[in-house]
This record gives structure tokens, C-alpha cells and sequence, in this order.
């Protein structure tokens, strides 16, 4: 019997289509689940099969949402490989991501940020797939490596990083994802001790961009002298349709009306 070896496209196929199968048995559920808890919110019980129930919901889903993050993630990294953005002249995999895949930019950048780290330290990708660690733990080390850092730099911090991969890996299994992104953050802090560089001298930078509407659209970043000055002109060319502001009359207190109290005391007799 000839063995057919499968291509990486195959595998990629096949896991497309289990993935389909399994939105489509996810769909077809959530409407009863969503009756329940409309019957749940009408009745106000709360039993011991009701707490069970929604448990067992909770604890499933979570399963599901690391299952799907997971993939998303390694979709994501399939997507900057094969450079799927260039066949709908998108101008990067972030961009690509959330157009098509139905998630703001910024968790498009979440999603292929923790693409890149599990190409660079390939015992997180083992922990993530075995669930030792969640989605959560994965863009806390992700965000270990300033994105500002390139060449030799780079380089430098990927191989202490990787050093220090058992040590992370180990706090990520035993702590939440909001502990282990502050530990995280202070791991980030002894790497990047000289910060982000001083951006002060930098020229200013001004995108101008036509709306569907026939506005426009002005965004940017300006040095501090032609900050101020844009400033400045642009409150001279607001003023006159600024709100007027009413002056109120001040309001004439009320005479206060004095009551006299008697001090009663009580003696014994």
C-alpha cells in the first residue's frame, strides 16, 4: 500500500475544515444557550443544577476560546509566511488580518505579535498547544522584546530571552495572565534600560487622506515649536464657532430664619 505524505498545504486544508465544522456546531447551539439564560434571567432561581450548568458552560468555553485564539494566532503566522496581504494589496499581515478577519487593528497586532514569538522561541509554541499556557500568557512574551529593536540588538535580546525561556515559562503555568503580564513588564524594563529613543529632534510627519464623504482626514505627529504654532492657528480659526459660554447672574442668598433652641436638662429628682 503506497503512503501518501502530506503537504503542508494539505495540512492546512484539512485543519481549515475542521475549523468550518466546528463554527457550524458552535452556531448551531449558542440560540438555545441564549434561550436559557433568558429563562434563567425570568425565573431568578438559582439551584445546585443551575451553578452546575453554568460551570460546565464557562469552563467549556474558555477550552474553546484558547482552541480558537491558538489557531488565529498560527493563522496569522501562515498569513505573514505565505505574504497573503500582497493578493489584496493590503500593505501588511496586521492590516490583512483585520479586514478579513474580523477584528480591530489592535488585536490584529496582538494576534501576529504572538505569531512572531512562537517562531522565535519554539517551547512556546509547545506550551500553548498543550495548553499549559493560555492566549493571554502568549502576548505577555510576546511583548517581552521592544518592537523598536533591530539587527544585532535584536539578535541579542531573542538569545537572552531564549535563555531565560524556562523561567518565564515556568511563572506563566503558575500564575494569571494579569500576574505573569506585570512580571513580563518588569522582565521588559531590564532589557530596554535605555528606553524608547528621544524623539524630540525628530522632523514632523503630517498624512492628509480624502473620506468617502469628501472630508478629510489630517493625522500625524509634530515637533513641539510647529505643534504649538499649528496650535495656535488652528484655535484663531475656531474661536468664532466655539459655544458661548452664558454669564450667569449670581443667585441673592435667602435670609436664613434663626430658630432659638431651649436646652432642656434632665436632673434626677
Amino acid at each position: 500500500m503506497e503512503v501518501v505524505e502530506r503537504t503542508p498545504e494539505d495540512v492546512m486544508i484539512d485543519a481549515a475544515s475542521v475549523l468550518s465544522a466546528l463554527a457550524d456546531q458552535a452556531e448551531a447551539v449558542l440560540a438555545g444557550v441564549a434561550e436559557s439564560i433568558e429563562a434563567w434571567r425570568v425565573d431568578g432561581e438559582r439551584s445546585p443544577a443551575r451553578i452546575e450548568a453554568a460551570r460546565a458552560l464557562c469552563l467549556a468555553s474558555g477550552r474553546a476560546r484558547h482552541a480558537v485564539t491558538s489557531a488565529v494566532v498560527l493563522a496569522a503566522g501562515a498569513a505573514e509566511q505565505s505574504r497573503l496581504h500582497r493578493d489584496d494589496a493590503e500593505c501588511t499581515t496586521r492590516v490583512w488580518m483585520a479586514r478579513h478577519v474580523g477584528v480591530s487593528r489592535r488585536e490584529a497586532a496582538v494576534l501576529c505579535r504572538g505569531a512572531e514569538a512562537l517562531g522565535r522561541f519554539p517551547s512556546v509554541e509547545d506550551a500553548l498547544l498543550e495548553g499549559e499556557i493560555a492566549p493571554g500568557h502568549l502576548d505577555a512574551l510576546a511583548g517581552i522584546i521592544p518592537a523598536r529593536m533591530r539587527g544585532a540588538e535584536l539578535a541579542d535580546v531573542v538569545e537572552l530571552v531564549t535563555e531565560l525561556m524556562p523561567i518565564l515559562l515556568e511563572t506563566a503555568r503558575t500564575t494569571t495572565v494579569d500576574e505573569f503580564e506585570l512580571f513580563c513588564n518588569h522582565v521588559r524594563a531590564r532589557l530596554d534600560q535605555d528606553g524608547a529613543p528621544d524623539r524630540s529632534g525628530e522632523p514632523s510627519r503630517l498624512y492628509l487622506s480624502k473620506l468617502f464623504d469628501g472630508r478629510w482626514a489630517l493625522n500625524g505627529d509634530l515637533c513641539g515649536d510647529e505643534g504649538a504654532i499649528l496650535h495656535t492657528i488652528l484655535a484663531d480659526v475656531m474661536a468664532p464657532f466655539a459655544p458661548q459660554r452664558v454669564t450667569r447672574r449670581p443667585l441673592t442668598p435667602r435670609p436664613t430664619t434663626l430658630r432659638a433652641t431651649r436646652r432642656v436638662e434632665c436632673r434626677p429628682s
